[in-house]
């Protein structure tokens, strides 16, 4: 008996002897499981912003989260997952007796990505829009179905555009130049320029975010490179000097960066406002106006109407020091005065606003100056295209050809220009041409020869930035292949939307504002409603009117070459 309760004693001791080592290995896996994972959590920590690579897809939005991590918000978008990668799947539910919902049909990813595969891409819509005149011409004179196709093509989504074009520009306003996610400063400070994308984030690897070289090429080799011209090119598709004035001086009236504060601060308005015309301020308006009948102040030469000179309208204006007083003129931007093109512009919508008043003034007598002045500015601000100065000039212009918005093919003259804009694309902090591709839901270009489809700059390129994904915004614009848009396409897909945006979200286009009593009754609204370019342009020149067109005339067209130029 003894004997068995001693051998039970050696085996509980035994048993505990087992159970101490089997704990104490037990507690030294843990600690060096714990260990094991700080130490993998030290060697993930990184010391650059995680959001640099831009992961979140399909207009996600980017997060970090502690230092080692992020996440990708995908609220209000057709994807999910954790980079926003997966489409949603739709149910369509219908109520059952017992008051339960059943999904009844079920559409799934495949039928999602079978539409996706079928739908043409925003190029191929941009190539039918800018071909088949035939089909334009029968569309143009049926107005419902003109309606229609605007309508689907603009402001809803449809099987040809999951996204329209005004859907495409934020509203309200997200970005700004000053910080990588949303602040109060995006809507509330319209100092600031709004953007489409954040700047690329602080503490990146590189420049464009992760891809590419570390340092960007330098400025002057990219210009000797890329850009320089080597002969001129004409635009192929006809357009004249008329056109790019035009397209330079419309802009000018939203577009008014505040140089001395960086070129993400602007002192525009956010819209079509005609302050070119009228200034951009009360106090420059006060001074170019007449105070008289509504008119604007006006001098005659050669029998013409012509802006005020400066000394008799003192208002901001750039000019060179040695610039003769009787060539300073007082115009409702700053340097107007500079280019031929611009002056030209100012002096029409001059004569037009002065026009437009005597009309309005003998259909109301009883109006008096203000009345007159804002509803001809009300006029001209729906009208829809611009007019010009002497015959002779706007002739030149006419018959002028324009060179082709494509590489090699930057005068010297405006290299300065080119140079400001690369730089200051860096200094905001722009991302690379791919991502703006994506944002405006543009197919990223794969390789440097899908690009420009050209083996030698493609080779260049290639050396310059190392990754497709790392060009510079400017530069892909520049880059891409001819095509059959005036512009570069990536720049009509990214500037349309911004342009149908600021159109109709201008208060004019209301039905508040849209109505006869706006313009001063039926005459002003018929101003408005019957306006031409050609009516426009010849209302306000003296003597016979020239030939009024943006492109050149089909015998000058055909008759002249690159070479001759």
């Amino acid at each position: 008996m003894n004997s068995f309760i001693e051998i039970e004693r050696k085996s509980s001791s035994t048993y505990l002897l087992e159970c101490d080592i089997l704990s104490f290995i037990y507690i030294i896996l843990g600690l060096l499981y714990i260990f094991l994972v700080s130490c993998q959590k030290e060697t993930k920590t990184v010391d650059w912003n995680l959001c640099c690579s831009f992961p979140c897809l399909n207009g996600g939005i980017c997060m970090t989260k502690g230092f080692n991590n992020y996440t990708c918000d995908c609220t209000l978008l057709d994807f999910y997952g954790d980079h926003c990668e997966k489409r949603k799947i739709f149910f369509y539910v219908m109520e059952t007796s017992e008051g339960q919902n059943k999904p009844i049909k079920q559409l799934t990813n495949f039928f999602r990505k079978l539409t996706d595969a079928i739908r043409p891409s925003r190029e191929t819509l941009q190539y039918v829009a800018t071909h088949y005149s035939w089909l334009w011409w029968f569309v143009n004179r049926i107005k419902p179905l003109h309606s229609f196709i605007m309508n689907q093509t603009i402001l809803f989504p449809n099987f040809f555009t999951a996204i329209p074009r005004a859907n495409m520009i934020d509203t309200p306003p997200r970005f700004i130049s000053s910080h990588e996610y949303i602040t109060m400063d995006s809507y509330y400070n319209t100092s600031y320029y709004a953007r489409s994308l954040p700047p690329v984030p602080w503490k990146c690897p590189t420049p464009m975010g992760v891809t590419g070289k570390k340092v960007l090429p330098k400025i002057d080799d990219l210009i000797n490179k890329l850009f320089n011209r080597k002969k001129f090119i004409l635009d192929p598709h006809g357009t004249n000097l008329l056109f790019a004035y035009y397209a330079q001086h419309f802009t000018h009236q939203f577009f008014r960066t505040k140089w001395n504060e960086g070129p993400g601060i602007t002192t525009g308005s956010e819209g079509v406002d005609m302050s070119h015309v009228y200034g951009s301020d009360i106090q420059t308006q006060k001074q170019l106006r007449c105070l008289t009948d509504g008119k604007l102040k006006f001098q005659i030469l050669n029998g013409e109407e012509y802006p005020p000179y400066l000394k008799d309208a003192p208002v901001p204006m750039v000019y060179p020091p040695t610039t003769p007083e009787d060539q300073k003129f007082a115009l409702g931007h700053p340097f107007y005065g500079l280019l031929p093109g611009l002056f030209m512009f100012a002096t029409i919508w001059l004569r037009e606003h002065n026009r437009v008043c005597d009309v309005l003034r003998n259909e109301h007598p009883e109006w008096d100056d203000e009345q007159l002045f804002q509803t001809a500015r009300l006029i001209l601000l729906v009208t829809p295209v611009l007019n010009v100065g002497m015959a002779e000039f706007v002739n030149s212009l006419v018959h002028q050809h324009a060179g082709a918005l494509t590489r090699n093919n930057h005068a010297v003259l405006l290299q300065p220009v080119l140079k400001s804009a690369i730089k200051h694309g860096r200094q905001l902090r722009l991302q690379s041409y791919n991502e703006y591709r994506k944002r405006f839901g543009l197919e990223p270009k794969k390789s440097f020869f899908e690009l420009t489809g050209d083996e030698g700059i493609a080779k260049q390129l290639e050396e310059f930035y190392g990754s497709i994904d790392a060009v510079e915004f400017y530069v892909g614009l520049f880059m891409e292949s001819p095509s059959y848009s005036v512009t570069p396409p990536t720049m009509v897909e990214i500037g349309g939307p911004y342009s149908v945006k600021g159109l109709l979200s201008n208060p004019i286009c209301s039905p508040l504002y849209w109505k006869p009593s706006t313009f001063g009754g039926d005459v002003g609204f018929d101003i408005v409603k019957s306006s031409s370019l050609s009516k426009l342009f010849c209302q306000n020149i003296k003597g016979k009117c020239p030939l009024i067109s943006f492109k050149i005339p089909e015998s000058k067209l055909t008759t002249t070459t690159n070479d001759e130029l």
